[in-house]
């Protein structure tokens, strides 16, 4: 998993997200090379080869990633696509699963990325890399580097999820509407 992660990163991520307007977004940059140096650390780049927290990349580079394969379809189908757009508003089974895709996505991100992302980082991995950094000083910098990180992505999480989450309260609950004034 993680090897995939860096050669996506590495191949396609961090160089189209540079050469693109569409992926212009610093956020997305810093997430991207942070999430390339934590599947580097997994892999031993900075270690002399010994996978550090390799027992984590399964459910951090895979079960997270879960969301990302719905908001794929959302984003083909997204209005800035002008011409994907109107080929999703010609084909009513497109928009049924465009529809169903925000949805998923939503709930994935909910659940792997706001919960569980979380609770495996500060019960788990968090806890485990910090005590690697005590009991193995020759790589006390890569394991709290880890922590750090690790850290920062709970924090991006969490604020990508409310900004999720505001979405959905409007889709259920409707825009705000100014009240009549007398």
């Amino acid at each position: 998993m993680a090897q995939f992660c860096v050669g996506s990163m590495l191949v396609w991520d961090i160089p189209v997200g540079l050469m693109s307007d569409g992926m212009g977004d610093l956020i997305m940059h810093v997430h991207h090379v942070g999430f390339f140096l934590m599947a580097a650390s997994t892999m031993g780049y900075f270690s002399n080869g010994e996978h550090l927290g390799s027992a984590y990349a399964p459910f951090f580079f895979g079960c997270i990633e879960l969301s990302s394969i719905p908001l794929q379809i959302v984003d083909l189908f997204h209005p800035k696509q002008k011409v994907w757009y109107a080929y999703l508003n010609k084909y009513p089974i497109l928009q049924s699963i465009n529809d169903m895709c925000r949805v998923l996505f939503a709930l994935f991100f909910v659940l792997t990325r706001m919960l569980a992302f979380p609770y495996i980082s500060l019960t788990g991995a968090i806890p485990d890399f910090w005590q690697a950094s005590k009991d193995r000083p020759e790589f006390a910098l890569p394991c709290q580097a880890v922590v750090v990180v690790n850290i920062l992505f709970i924090i991006l999480q969490l604020y990508w999820g409310i900004l999720i989450v505001k979405q959905i309260s409007k889709a259920l609950l409707g825009g705000k509407k100014e009240e009549k004034k007398d």
